[in-house]
């Protein structure tokens, strides 16, 4: 079975660009940091999850300066291992990462929207960090390599124990208490933006089926904690009742073009509350197939299954709203990874 060590080789082998030296992807990484703490001065949700990310990417980026002589090269030990100029392409790729995030997090206009991902944000956060920590284990014993005082197999063992159970559980411990706190805070937000309705900024431009109270009570109702249902042992949240906040107004819904065909159902590129969307439809009003699914989608959280935001009915036909996925599931996971 591919090793995350040679999974890492290969892409950086073939997808990265060198630039002129070590020392440029050390300044394209600066770049990217600036830019980040820039942005974590108007933070408006996941301010602690972006916090711990940004303090993730400074120690790697510390590591990852020490390695470099003062006059800016660095020779590399002679060994069949990922050199250091790819070792910096993962750190430049990573500081895109969480720049992105934080972007997201931090944009008046568009902050909202992001909102909407928030049930997942602690799956995507928590591999992010797992990526960051493995980094920094890989620089370290990339310098006692470096010194003589590591072989290969040694590395190779290091990092696939830094996907392990215990690695995970970890940072999973380090990830839930902050998003649980950046949930209270964006749940605080959104109850006083519902009490002084009117005053949002250009974010809220003219939409025919949804209102600035409609967008927050939709927003206040996912993030509320749900009653659940136990299905063969497993815990569901129930979306059938009359008060499910899963369920959005089929008006909401613009088709924009025809995707292709998943299951039983037809897929749209689709926009939703201003928002780029897949849309799977499935014909008639009481379908089994879309009940199923939707079921099942509502009690799934994990960073590569493509998550389910609502759904809508009418008297014709029922419509699941999920992320948009462009490409195929692989091509997103191996984005997702680098």
């Amino acid at each position: 079975m591919e090793t995350a060590w040679s999974w890492l080789v290969e892409e950086t082998n073939r997808n990265r660009r060198v630039p002129p030296s070590p020392k440029r992807y050390l300044e394209l990484v600066t770049g990217c940091m600036e830019k980040i703490a820039q942005k974590m001065t108007s933070l408006q949700c996941n301010q602690e999850l972006c916090q711990y990310l940004y303090d993730l990417l400074q120690r790697c980026f510390r590591d990852s300066y020490q390695m470099l002589h003062p006059s800016g090269f660095y020779t590399a030990p002679k060994s069949r291992t990922v050199d250091f100029p790819q070792m910096l392409w993962l750190l430049l790729r990573l500081a895109e990462e969480v720049e992105g995030f934080v972007t997201h997090s931090s944009d008046s206009d568009v902050w909202i929207q992001h909102a909407i991902f928030f049930p997942k944000v602690s799956e995507e956060v928590s591999l992010v960090a797992s990526e960051l920590a493995l980094y920094m284990k890989i620089a370290t014993y990339f310098i006692s390599l470096h010194e003589g005082q590591r072989d290969t197999s040694i590395l190779q063992i290091m990092i696939e124990h830094e996907l392990s159970s215990e690695r995970g559980v970890q940072i999973a411990e380090d990830v839930r208490p902050r998003a649980s706190r950046d949930r209270e805070r964006l749940l605080a937000k959104l109850n006083v933006l519902l009490r002084s309705e009117g005053k949002w900024g250009r974010q809220m431009t003219a939409f025919p089926y949804r209102s600035e109270r409609q967008l927050v009570t939709f927003l206040l109702g996912r993030l509320a904690p749900a009653p659940t249902i136990s299905i063969l042992g497993s815990e569901l949240p129930v979306v059938w009742s009359s008060s499910s906040f899963w369920e959005v107004n089929y008006g909401s819904l613009k088709q924009l073009e025809r995707l292709g065909t998943g299951g039983a159902g037809i897929v749209h590129k689709a926009e939703w509350l201003e928002t780029l969307v897949a849309e799977k439809t499935f014909f008639g009003s009481d379908n089994p197939s879309f009940k199923n699914e939707v079921s099942i989608l509502a009690g799934l959280s994990h960073p590569n299954i493509v998550p389910m935001f609502c759904y809508a009915m009418n008297d014709r036909c029922c419509s699941i709203v999920m992320q948009l996925m462009d490409g195929d599931l692989f091509h997103l996971m191996q984005s997702r990874l680098r």
